[in-house]
Formats: structure tokens, C-alpha cells, sequence
């Protein structure tokens, strides 16, 4: 994780040990933004003055992630940037800025180059956000507006470098924008009213707004139906949404802010972990049919991942920085009490998945920077069935086949291998062998899903 701050330095930090890895001085300004580039490999961070009184130019500096050294700065912005991101491939590098008196603007670089390849004006406002649609043909962005207008959306033609459409309808300024996974809808949020609309990028028109917090909204989800959606803010509630007729249907209050949320498969329950800044140790049981809390299942360490088991009877956690070893504990959802305490693995829990038909939950397990593990467990012994070693840091995502007979997961690239890409592996979970090894990414390899059929894998990448 990379941090920035007004004290002109960023920050590198171990998010699993919880420890600063490096500080990168060289900026002498304050750093505004920061981004990693899609293989990680490379973080880009932009410093710009504060003195409102006083406009200089901002500067974008490169670092290599590896060796913590600095390998090129960007000059040419002529005012404070907000927010800077990386284009799919990670050739591009957008930056977006401003200033109460200078208009809006966003730059595009060439990463390898170092240099500016266009700068697209027509922003009215100080740009507070940028961001590349998931083909990199399309780039977006979102201004704060000014004193006579609204904030507004442009897109733009990554290809052509121009502006092809313009977005209006927030009230006030717009903070965040982001795209669907398949690029069809944007999404976008209110800096003040907490509103959030889908805009259709094909029609370049709302689909629907939703004035849903008080403050940054942090997750959505879609449920299973499509019909209605959870929101969770920094407004520290939750609110739940008929997406048919635009109505709040129900709303909850906390004193943490949500971090994520999982459906179990018939859409009838869901789990989300509240989060603050030590952690959380509780995970949180919905009823999506009855729009209520059922109650919340306390731990002993801090919850990193969940999962429901097929029929939705057992939900699986993984629980790190206990007063013991690390742990997966399964729940039963009826009675909201652990059934079972497995210790076996090692390092934190970035994904856990069960198998199609519940009988065995697999957990990936490590720290960034060593190689990653997976542990296969019985449900109905709850006894270690065995361990698959073999990927060379951590591992991101695990998904069963149809079938129940393989295990495909996708690793991370070797941190000490800055020319090195991510891998996915294919297990036999019969044997509990490795079958056989994809490689060939350009960044780490971060999702695996079966076809229905079980004859296809799809695979993604950070930088595809």
C-alpha cells in the first residue's frame, strides 16, 4: 500500500505486517495523489502546492517499486493535480488537476517516453478524478465545477484525444467515477450530497441516481436478482436499495465504516465486515428477504475473508493476528455459533472458496513477498485434507470446476522479479498434485472462473 501527504513524502507500507516498508523523498511540494501502476511494478505520484495565493506548476515523479528509487519525473501541469491513473496496459498515465484559478485539465503521458502526448481541455472546474474504461479506449473524467456550474463528466477518445461527450446532472461537485467491469456503465458519486448515478455509456445518459449517503460511499453490490442493491458509506450505515423504482428500502447505522460484502448463492443472506483503521473481528449476517440484520459473528483476530457454502448453511472465515495461530472458522448460519476452529494455515487470507458441493473449502494463505499456500479442508471431518505449494508470492484468487475435480488459482509475480508476470495453476483435488501452470501474464494474475461446463477458464490479469 502507498500512502501520500502534505509533508512531501510517500510512503510505502506491508498491509500484512501492518509496518512501513520504505519513505520515497524527493518531491518538494505535497503529494496529493498516488498509483500503482497495473503490474504493480511502478507507482506514480503527483505533488502540487496548496497555497491558493501562490499557482505553480505540479510535478509527477516515478518510482520503481522493487528498489524504492525514483526513475523519472513529469513536469507540465500548471496547477495542483488530484488524481493520476494508469491506463490498462500500463503504457499511459492520466493526470487530472486545477485551481481556483486555473481552469480544469487533464494530461496524458507516455509512461515509457516520459513524456506528454496530449492535454485535453475544456473542464470548467479543478478535475478531482480520472479514469480509464477497462478496454483503455476510453477515458473519463470528473470535475468539481465552480462557482456558476455543477460538476461535470467528459469522455474522452483515448485514441483521438478528444472529448465526445459530457455528462451533467450532479448538483454540486463530482468526487469518484468508476467503470462497470464489462465498461457499459459508469458510475459516479456527489462530493456533498453522497448521491451516486449510472450513467449508460453507450447513451451517454443517467440510467438511474440514487441519493443514498451523507458521505463517500465505499462498496456497492448488486444482488444475485438484480433488483435491489447494497450500499455501504463512510457515513458509517448501509442502506439497502430497490433498484426497479429508485427506492431506500431499509438503513443501518454503525459505528465503523463498511468495507465488504459477499451474497450467499441464492441471494437470501449476506456477510459484510465492518472495517476501521485496526481492523475489524466481526462479520455481519443479513436477511436480504426480511431487510434486517440477523447478527453479527465475533472473532478472536481480525476477519480478512468470507464465504458462503453452497446451500448458504455454513459460512467460512478467515481470521488473522490471533493470540494463537492463524485460523479458518466455520459458522453455522442458523444458530450463529462456530462449528469448527481449523489452524493449518500460514499469513493472510486473500481468498477462500468452497467447493460446488460444500464438502471441502480451499484457503489461500500468506505474506507479500513469500510464496503462497493453499490449504484443502474437509467440512464434514473438518480435518486437513492437504496443502498445494507451489506459486511464488501471494495468491489471489481460487475457484473451483464444475465438478468439484480441479482447483484453478492465480498468483501474484515474484516480488524479487521485476520482469517476472503472475501465473495461474490448475490442482487435481483428488490427488491434491499440481496438474499444470499458466504463465505469460503481464501483471499478476488476480481472477479465475470457470465455464458452466467446466471446458473454458477464464483468467484476468492487472494489466489486461
Amino acid at each position: 500500500m502507498a500512502s501520500a501527504s502534505f509533508d512531501q513524502t510517500v510512503k510505502l507500507w506491508s498491509v500484512t505486517k501492518r509496518i512501513e516498508i520504505a519513505t520515497l523523498k524527493g518531491h518538494k511540494a505535497g503529494v496529493n495523489t498516488v498509483a500503482f501502476s497495473p503490474d504493480g511494478k511502478m507507482l506514480a505520484s503527483a505533488a502540487s502546492y496548496a497555497d491558493a495565493a501562490i499557482v505553480k506548476p505540479g510535478e509527477i515523479k516515478f518510482w520503481l517499486v522493487a528498489n524504492k528509487s525514483e526513475i523519472g519525473s513529469l513536469k507540465g501541469h500548471p496547477a495542483m493535480m488530484k488524481s493520476i491513473e494508469f491506463s490498462p496496459d500500463g503504457k499511459l498515465l492520466a493526470s487530472g488537476g486545477g485551481d481556483y484559478l486555473v481552469p480544469g485539465e487533464v494530461k496524458l503521458w507516455s509512461v515509457a517516453d516520459q513524456k506528454e502526448i496530449a492535454s485535453l481541455v475544456g473542464h470548467k472546474g479543478i478535475v478531482n478524478a480520472v479514469t480509464f474504461s477497462p478496454d483503455g479506449l476510453l477515458l473519463a473524467s470528473a470535475d468539481a465545477g465552480n462557482l456558476l456550474e455543477a460538476g461535470e463528466i467528459k469522455f474522452w477518445s483515448v485514441k483521438d484525444k478528444g472529448v465526445f461527450a459530457t455528462l451533467k446532472g450532479h448538483q454540486f461537485g463530482v468526487k469518484t467515477i468508476t467503470f462497470s467491469s464489462n465498461g457499459r456503465v459508469l458510475v459516479s458519486g456527489g462530493s456533498l450530497l453522497g448521491e451516486l448515478k449510472f450513467w449508460s455509456v453507450t447513451d451517454k445518459a443517467v440510467i438511474t441516481s440514487l441519493p443514498i449517503h451523507t458521505d463517500a460511499v465505499n462498496t456497492c453490490i448488486l444482488a444475485p436478482n438484480g433488483l435491489t442493491l447494497f450500499s455501504a458509506s463512510s457515513d458509517q450505515s448501509v442502506k439497502l436499495w430497490s433498484i426497479a423504482d429508485n427506492v431506500e428500502l431499509d438503513s443501518w447505522e454503525f459505528n465503523d465504516w463498511m468495507h465488504s460484502v459477499t451474497f450467499s448463492a441464492d441471494g437470501q443472506m449476506l456477510a459484510s465486515v465492518p472495517m476501521n483503521f485496526w481492523g475489524t473481528n466481526k462479520v455481519m449476517l443479513w436477511s436480504v428477504t426480511k431487510k434486517a440484520p440477523i447478527g453479527f459473528l465475533t472473532h478472536d483476530g481480525i476477519v480478512f475473508a468470507a464465504a458462503f457454502s453452497p446451500d448458504g448453511r455454513t459460512l467460512a472465515s478467515a481470521v488473522s493476528y490471533t493470540k494463537g495461530p492463524d485460523q479458518l472458522h466455520l459458522w453455522s448460519t442458523e444458530s450463529m455459533k462456530v462449528v469448527a476452529k481449523l489452524e493449518g494455515h500460514t499469513g493472510v487470507v486473500d481468498s477462500l472458496v468452497f467447493s460446488p458441493d460444500g464438502q471441502i473449502v480451499a484457503v489461500a494463505a500468506g505474506i507479500s513477498g513469500n510464496p503462497g499456500e493453499i490449504t484443502t479442508w474437509s467440512v464434514v471431518d473438518q480435518t486437513k485434507i492437504g496443502t498445494l505449494i507451489g506459486h511464488k508470492d501471494e495468491i489471489n484468487a481460487l475457484a473451483f470446476s464444475p465438478d468439484g475435480k480441479i482447483l484453478a488459482s492465480a498468483g501474484s509475480a515474484a516480488s524479487n522479479n521485476i520482469l517476472a508476470g503472475g501465473e495461474v495453476k490448475l490442482w487435481s483435488v483428488p490427488n491434491q498434485a499440481l496438474i499444470t501452470t499458466f504463465d505469460g501474464y503481464v501483471g499478476d494474475a488476480n481472477a479465475v472462473a470457470f465455464s458452466p461446463d467446466g471446458q473454458v477458464l477464464a483468467t484476468g490479469d492487472a494489466a489486461s
